[in-house]
């Protein structure tokens, strides 16, 4: 991950041997994706892995989609749609959806 620009890697001042991992910019990007990871976990029966609580020790709302009016987003509901591909498995979903749509059509 720090060749991947998510984490930075120091050496502890106290002692040298000790490395010290820190978030980028990029790394804290990832908060999202990773409390919806911990949201998941725990609806499916892993509620031990992790708890994600806000500063104050309260639980955090749900993650959802939402659209740019606002409305909550289901999965039939999200797309992906035609733009440059960087991996084949883009390309493959792409051409999934495309086949669901025509044949939902």
């Amino acid at each position: 991950m720090v060749n991947d620009g998510i984490l930075t890697k120091d050496t502890s001042d106290l002692d040298r041997r000790a490395k010290l991992y820190s978030l980028t910019a990029k790394g804290k990007d990832l908060l999202t994706f990773t409390i919806s990871l911990a949201q998941w976990s725990e609806r499916w029966g892993q509620e031990d892995w992790v708890r994600i609580i806000s500063e104050d020790g309260k639980p955090i709302e749900k993650i959802t989609l939402r659209s740019h009016t606002g409305k909550e987003l289901h999965h039939d509901e999200v797309l992906i749609t035609h733009g440059k591909s960087k991996s084949a498995e883009l390309s493959t979903i792409r051409e999934i959806v495309a086949t669901r749509r025509s044949l939902g059509s």
